[in-house]
């Protein structure tokens, strides 16, 4: 049993221009708003105007049995009626703002800033919808229905629902393949490839990252994809987006192994080279980044690597998180 660490700040919170899935949105609706009005509406929209369930006007009732009750000494017949709710449907106020902006942008040729821009969009609709299975006034079993509604119509341009680790069917970011194979084609595909690198380039809901040991371990995919994009990238303006993510999971792996090191023996036996790039990262970063607050948090967080410290910081670990 590894021992007990104090959670440590989460270093993402702090960079700048930060992107986080909110500062993703605020620049998204600014971009679009000349342009794509009706879709930076749906980035906007409260979630309760967002979908609405419409049902089916009711049958006729149908007598379902007959029963003999006693009523001021007269015998009548009292008639049990069952009128069963029809299944209705779930209707997206914004889907079709959606779906025209990217059937507008999607010629087979055409990649250019206004195609990843909407692209990211529709991305970002697709998360905030969440799971609708769950939403308050739809009837059981009506939120896949709708679900395949959505990926129906949607099918054509990349969206691709899977199975969510916590039950039923959800959309993962299918949509932003494609611009993450380009990462430095425009402003919007870096965004879409800091994104997907943050669940580890998977799309398909699940976590199976293809030859770990454990489904938690994040910090694996995320040190060998953003490996890959620094090495191959390295005057990227995400470039020290991509490096504090991929210090933080050779952090994430150094510190697993040091406090679990008989459930993470490589790691363990590793532990110098993942404390070293950290450490490596953490200063490129720091040289890099405007902003004091992270200057001074990766400072404190140096201070423990250096020192050999179990930092506790696990943001790639995702049972444990940071």
């Amino acid at each position: 049993m590894g021992q007990i660490v104090p959670v440590c700040e989460d270093l993402r919170a702090l960079e700048s221009p930060r992107l986080t899935p909110e500062a993703i949105q605020a620049d998204l609706v600014e971009a679009l708003r000349t342009e794509w009005p009706g879709v930076a509406r749906a980035l906007t929209a409260p979630e309760e105007v967002q979908r609405t369930f419409l049902p089916a006007p009711p049958r006729e009732p149908v007598i379902v049995r007959g029963l003999l009750k006693p009523d001021s000494g007269k015998v009548g017949v009292e008639y049990a009626l069952f009128s069963p709710e029809p299944a209705g449907r779930v209707e997206f106020l914004y889907l079709r703002e959606v779906w025209e902006a990217l059937a507008k942008v999607s010629a087979p040729d055409r990649f250019d800033e206004a195609h990843d821009l909407v692209v990211v969009a529709a991305d970002q609709w697709l998360r905030r919808l969440g799971h609708f299975w769950e939403m308050s006034g739809v009837e059981p079993g009506q939120g896949p229905l709708a679900l395949k509604v959505l990926e129906d119509t949607l099918r054509g341009y990349g969206v691709r629902f899977g199975h969510a680790l916590e039950g039923g069917r959800a959309y993962c970011g299918s949509l932003l393949t494609t611009l993450a194979n380009r990462p430095e084609s425009s402003r919007w595909a870096g965004v879409a490839f800091v994104t997907l690198l943050e669940q580890g380039m998977v799309t398909d809901c699940g976590y199976d990252f293809g030859y770990l040991r454990f489904t938690n371990d994040l910090f694996a995919p995320v040190i060998r994809h953003g490996e890959g994009f620094l090495g191959e990238y390295p005057g990227s303006s995400y470039w020290p987006a991509v490096a504090l993510r991929v210090a933080l999971a050779h952090e994430t792996a150094w510190s697993v192994g040091k406090s679990f090191p008989e459930d993470y023996p490589e790691e363990s036996r590793n532990g110098d080279f993942h404390r070293t790039r950290a450490v490596q990262l953490y200063e490129a970063v720091s040289a890099r980044s405007p902003s004091t607050k992270l200057k001074e948090a990766i400072q404190d967080r140096l201070r423990d690597l250096r020192r050999n410290r179990d930092t506790g910081c696990r943001v790639y670990y995702l049972e444990l998180g940071c």
